[in-house]
Formats: C-alpha cells, sequence, structure tokens
C-alpha cells in the first residue's frame, strides 16, 4: 500500500483543507535547530517517534484521552481518525522571564496544529526538546476517565524503577544525554507520574477522591490539556535550559514590580523572633519566615521599621474555604507573602485549589513558597510563586548541606529567587552573613561549567557586571580546578572573593585576591561541600 505523506511546508502554502484520509498519514517536524526531529503517525491512533541526528530517543505509540461520554481523543474504533485540518507555526522571539533563571529567554520552536472533529493535537519542537497537548474548542462539558501517555526511551537503564511509581518530572540517561519526561501547565487535571512496567515509562493519574472514582478530570468548554514534555540535553544544558518556564501558561497578572524577590531568614519559635528581625535588618537581608504567633501584629510592625518583611508560614488547609477573604486580611495586616505546606497536590481537586490559592494571592499582593508541590511552568503563570518545591524535584532534589560552603554553594547553585537562610541560638557569624547579604537572588544570565549528576555540580552567574560561581559536592572529597578563562574575557581582571570547605571540612576559610582569563585554582570540596565565588570587576 502506497503511503500518503504530505509535507507540513506544503501543507502550508497550498492549504490547510486536508482530505478524509483513507491510509496512514506520515508527518515530520524539526527543530528549528535540525538536531531534534519528529515523525508523526496517524491511523486509527496517533504515534511519535522523536530522533536525534543518528537515533530514535523516545518512542510514543497510541496517544490517546477518553472521556466520560464516550468520545476519545486520539483513538478512533474503527476506521482513520477524522483529521479536518493542519496548520503549521514557527516562532522566534526574545521574552523577558522574570524570577527565572535567566532574565530573558529565547523563544524558538517549529510547531503543527492536527485538528480532529472536537479536538485537536498540538505539537512543538524546540532545540533542547518536544512537547504535546490536546485541546479542545467544543463548548460541552467533558470528563477525562483515562489517559495514554507511554514513553519508551531508547537505550535507557530502567531496571531500578520496575514496579516504582514516580511523580514527573522524571531524568533517565539515555548514552551521553539526559531526558526528561514530564507534565507542564496543569491547570485542570492531575499531576502525571511514570511507572516502569515492561521497559516502558507510563503515565499515571489519581482520579478524583470525591464522586466518581473513573474520572481523572472535568470541566466545560474550551480547554487546553496539560503538555507532555520529552527533554533533551546534557548534565550541563539542563542547567540553564528555559524550556519548563516557555511552556507555562502566560501570568494572570501584567505588573510584577510589587513581587520583590529577596533572602528569607526562617525562625522556629517566638522566643528568637524579634531577634531574627534584628539580625535581619543589620545584614539586608529581607524577609523572615515565621508561624503565627500571639502578638504577630506587633511583631509585623517591629520589622516593617526596621524594613523586613514578615513571611507566614502555614499549612495550605488552614486558610478556609474564602481565600480572597484570607489573602486580603493577610494583606492587611503588612504580611508580605506565605510559605505553603501541601499534604496532597497531585489529584484534580488539589491542582484546581493550588490554582485558586495562587490566583487570589496574586490578586491580594502575597508572594508564595509553595512546599509539597511541583508544577513545572507554575511561576511563569503565577510570578508571585517565587518557590515551589516537591519533595523530589529536578535540580533541587535531596539537597544536603553538610559544610558551611556546601550550603553557601546552595544560595548560587539552586534556582531560588526567595532563598531560605535557617536562623536559631548558635547564630551565624558576621563574615559568613556578610558574603551572604553580598549575593544577589536573580540574575541575568546562567551559565553551568560542569556537572555530573548525583557527583558535582559547578555554575556561575551574571548579575549587571559581576560573575557569582559556585560548585556542590555529593560524592567523595575532591579538588575541583576552576580555570577562569571560562568566565572572564582576556583583558579583563575581576577581585575575586572565595567562601570554600577548610582543610577537613569541618569549617569554612575565605580568600581574596585578583584574577584574569589566564588565571585557574584549585579548590577543595569536602564529602557534601563547595564552594561560592564572587567575581566584581576591577578597574585599572
Amino acid at each position: 500500500m502506497k503511503r500518503l505523506i504530505y509535507s507540513l511546508i506544503v501543507i502550508f502554502v497550498v492549504g490547510a483543507c486536508v482530505p478524509e484520509p483513507t491510509e496512514p498519514l506520515y508527518y515530520e517536524l524539526e527543530a528549528p535547530g535540525g538536531n531534534i526531529k519528529v515523525e508523526i503517525v496517524i491511523d486509527s491512533t496517533i504515534s511519535l517517534s522523536i530522533m536525534d541526528s543518528s537515533r530514535v530517543i523516545v518512542d510514543m505509540q497510541e496517544i490517546y484521552m477518553e472521556m466520560d461520554d464516550g468520545r476519545a481523543f486520539g483513538l478512533a474504533e474503527n476506521g482513520m481518525l477524522p483529521l479536518k485540518d493542519v496548520n503549521t507555526s514557527s516562532v522566534d522571539r526574545v521574552m523577558k522571564t522574570p524570577f527565572s533563571r535567566n532574565s530573558s529567554a529565547l523563544v524558538k520552536y517549529n510547531g503543527v496544529d492536527f485538528v480532529f472533529k472536537g479536538y485537536g493535537l498540538r505539537i512543538r519542537a524546540y532545540d533542547s526538546g518536544v512537547a504535546y497537548r490536546f485541546f479542545t474548542k467544543s463548548h460541552s462539558r467533558f470528563g477525562v476517565i483515562s489517559e495514554n501517555a507511554d514513553f519508551v526511551v531508547r537505550d535507557a537503564d530502567l531496571s531500578s524503577m520496575e514496579d516504582t511509581l514516580v511523580p514527573a518530572p522524571l531524568i533517565v540517561k539515555s548514552n551521553d544525554r539526559n531526558i526528561l519526561i514530564s507534565d507542564n501547565d496543569i491547570e485542570r487535571y492531575p499531576k502525571m507520574y511514570l511507572l516502569m512496567e515492561d521497559g516502558h515509562l507510563k503515565g499515571s493519574f489519581v482520579p478524583i477522591l470525591a464522586g466518581n472514582s473513573r474520572v481523572l478530570a472535568y470541566g466545560n468548554g474550551p480547554c487546553e490539556f496539560p503538555w507532555r514534555v520529552i527533554g533533551y540535553s546534557n548534565d550541563k544544558s539542563l542547567l540553564s535550559d528555559d524550556l519548563m518556564y516557555l511552556l507555562g501558561d502566560d501570568p494572570i497578572i501584567r505588573r510584577t514590580d510589587w513581587i520583590k524577590p529577596g533572602k528569607a531568614l526562617a525562625v522556629s519559635g517566638d522566643s528568637l523572633l524579634r531577634e531574627a528581625v534584628d539580625f535581619a535588618s543589620e545584614y539586608g537581608i529581607e524577609y523572615v519566615v515565621t508561624g503565627s504567633c500571639a502578638d504577630i501584629e506587633e511583631d509585623i510592625r517591629y520589622a516593617e521599621r526596621l524594613g523586613v518583611g514578615m513571611i507566614i508560614h502555614k499549612k495550605a488547609d488552614e486558610l478556609g474555604g474564602n481565600l480572597e477573604r484570607a489573602f486580603r486580611r493577610y494583606a492587611s495586616m503588612g504580611i508580605k507573602g506565605l510559605r505553603l505546606d501541601f499534604d496532597r497536590s497531585d489529584d484534580f481537586l488539589s491542582v484546581q485549589r493550588i490554582n485558586s490559592i495562587c490566583e487570589q494571592a496574586a490578586q491580594a499582593g502575597l508572594i508564595l513558597d509553595l512546599r509539597g508541590v511541583n508544577y513545572p511552568g507554575l511561576n511563569r503563570k503565577y510570578p508571585n510563586v517565587l518557590n515551589s518545591v516537591g519533595s523530589d524535584t529536578v535540580g533541587r532534589s535531596r539537597i544536603h548541606y553538610v559544610t558551611d560552603a556546601g550550603r553557601m554553594a546552595g544560595y548560587i547553585v539552586f534556582d531560588s529567587p526567595l532563598p531560605e537562610i535557617h536562623y536559631d541560638n548558635s547564630g551565624m557569624d558576621s563574615l559568613y552573613a556578610d558574603f551572604i547579604s553580598s549575593l544577589p537572588v536573580t540574575f541575568d544570565r546562567v551559565l553551568p561549567l560542569d556537572a555530573v549528576r548525583d557527583e558535582t555540580v559547578v555554575i556561575s552567574r551574571k548579575k549587571g557586571k559581576s560573575w557569582y560561581v559556585a560548585g556542590k559536592n555529593a560524592g567523595a572529597p575532591s579538588d575541583y580546578t576552576l580555570d577562569f578563562g571560562r568566565i572572564i574575557v582576556p583583558g579583563e581582571s575581576y577581585s575575586v572573593t572565595m567562601l570554600a570547605d577548610s582543610v577537613g571540612g569541618t569549617g569554612y576559610v575565605i580568600k581574596e585576591g585578583i584574577v584574569n582569563a589566564f588565571d585557574k585554582i584549585d579548590i577543595p570540596m569536602a564529602s557534601d561541600g563547595g564552594f561560592a565565588i564572587k567575581l566584581e570587576p576591577v578597574q585599572f
């Protein structure tokens, strides 16, 4: 049987009208850089093969969604899928990315929408990965009872994951590349888990706990369902890639000038609160995080007089049903934000609740630090969400701080516009506090230098004309050689202030000097230790 091959370019030029198919349809979609290609086959269902220049990376067979009224998106019981339209797109622009790892990002992809009767499938190919999502423009109600998202990652050893259910995002190794499997832009859908069965990573979703347990999600009217994302990178580029931010939904608020990133001093117990506020004020730390206490309004006024903002730590289920009233009350008290702990964040009702909390907090002018929530793309739609940390998140999972230098390195290595500093009775010496207070919390650009997963990561970030470099070691004690020529342009000189592990890893040392592009230094790192460096330009 002769294949019927449609070129996306020809379709775009000649017109979008597609004849009723009688044979399988084959399409190709290529990323702008040509390094990734998607082969799409449409017959009674839809299959995707994602490949680089030499091999297939991920296969996805039979992607579809089933509804409780008998409809199916991407699945035909008899004959071929009723393809009605094919629309292509190509985007190449720069977008501001406030409070993300870079201050701006390149939005560059090739895309295609396949339009069927009552629904569509959108696919985008970026240089760092591929994403697809179902959508519907129908105004009728829907109830999703199943989704088939089956990822076959080629050349990946998944034996350790047999019968293990893990939340997305998940990174697996395929030869020398990282393959990221994730969801993105969750608004009316449960969180995706991944279960390894017969060498496949299968998407799994928690049904609604109340009412009909067969239903995963329901709604009325037009809907764009979550992205399913297959990222493609090496260890280093994973730390600088903006794909997950770009796939988030557009921001719900226009003005973000009221959102103030900053360091947060976390304190336990009422007795240390005023002392912590004094400390934060002395060293220019923007926020203090505390639980509610009897004199909280007076404590807030005290902090305000010293130029310190107060963030209240609560359980999310303590907020009550009227979020608008609760958040307006917090804002009127002078509270700047909330740190919220979530016991559950994976089913449809929890997702709905979290989106409502983020939206109502934004409307009230409150920043958020969410614990137990990991929704990629969330901080694009809700830029007031400065932290969103799940139990096992990409880039921040299983963080261990054993040494002072390792803790300091974390403030630079990990993406966080609201880094937390723990304050207790043991205090903190002035040299260490001065170093922390001098670090910015947002940056213009991130440049990963070295990364070996679960071992060592070294990353540099630029703010204005200054550079900040940090290394984190998760393995045995080791030395790292930093070549300043990878950061500094020949002819420039920088003053360097370095905080690193002391010999034996029991404390820290601070060293200063002048370096240029031809200098290298050997830095000892203890187990679970690290280093942090400030580089400021010197004018002679």
